[in-house]
C-alpha cells in the first residue's frame, strides 16, 4: 500500500454510491410531487427543469437527466402526438444544456425502447418472441438498464451534455433488423 493511502473500503464506496442516489431520488421526488397537477408533455418537464434550476445555479453544478422514448428517433404509425411530444423532450434538453452549461448545469436524455415489465409475466404467448424479432441484441432492456443510464448521466458523464443515450438493445434501428430477419428466413 503506498504511503498515504488507506485501503479502500468497497463497503464505504458502496455506502456514499447508495446516500448520492437516495439524495437524488429525493430531490427528485420533491420536484415531482412540486408539477405533478401540470398534466402530460413538455410543459411540466420545462417547469420542473426551471425550479431545479435555481438551485443548482447557485451551486454552480448540476445535471439533468430526461427520461424520455426511442420513439423521439423512431416514429411509429399513429403515435403522432407521444412521438412529437419526445422530440420535443430532446429539443429542451439540448437548449437547457446550451443555456445553462455556462452555470455548470448538464443536460442529458435517456430514451429507452421496450421495457420487460410485470405485463411481459400477464401476456408470456404476446412477448415471448418480441426479443428476437425486433432487437439486434435477441434482448429487451429492464428497468435497471435504464436507471444505469440515468445514473451514468447524472453521476459521471462529467463532461456530456446535450446528449441522448439510447437504451433499446439496437430496436432504433428496426428496418435494417427486419431485413436482416427476413432474409435469414430465406437462406
Amino acid at each position: 500500500m503506498a504511503k498515504g493511502r488507506e485501503k479502500m473500503d468497497l463497503k464505504k464506496i458502496i455506502d456514499k454510491k447508495d446516500q448520492a442516489a437516495q439524495y437524488m431520488i429525493d430531490e427528485i421526488t420533491h420536484i415531482c410531487k412540486t408539477f405533478e397537477k401540470r398534466g402530460p408533455g413538455s410543459k411540466g418537464e420545462h417547469q420542473a427543469c426551471e425550479y431545479a434550476a435555481k438551485q443548482m445555479k447557485e451551486k454552480h453544478k448540476g445535471a439533468i437527466v430526461f427520461i424520455g422514448s426511442n420513439s423521439a428517433l423512431r416514429v411509429t404509425e399513429n403515435r403522432c402526438a407521444y412521438c412529437s411530444s419526445k422530440s420535443a423532450i430532446i429539443a429542451m434538453s439540448k437548449s437547457f444544456a446550451v443555456d445553462w452549461g455556462k452555470y455548470g448545469i448538464r443536460s442529458n436524455c435517456v430514451l429507452p425502447g421496450m421495457i420487460k415489465t410485470d405485463r411481459w409475466e400477464k401476456n408470456p404467448d404476446f412477448y415471448k418472441n418480441v426479443p428476437s424479432r425486433f432487437t439486434p441484441l435477441g434482448d429487451v432492456a429492464v428497468g435497471e438498464d435504464v436507471a444505469d443510464a440515468v445514473w451514468y448521466f447524472a453521476r459521471h458523464a462529467r463532461n456530456t451534455t446535450g446528449a441522448e443515450l439510447v437504451v433499446d438493445g439496437g430496436i432504433i434501428d428496426l428496418d435494417s433488423v427486419a431485413q436482416n430477419r427476413q432474409s435469414q428466413r430465406l437462406d
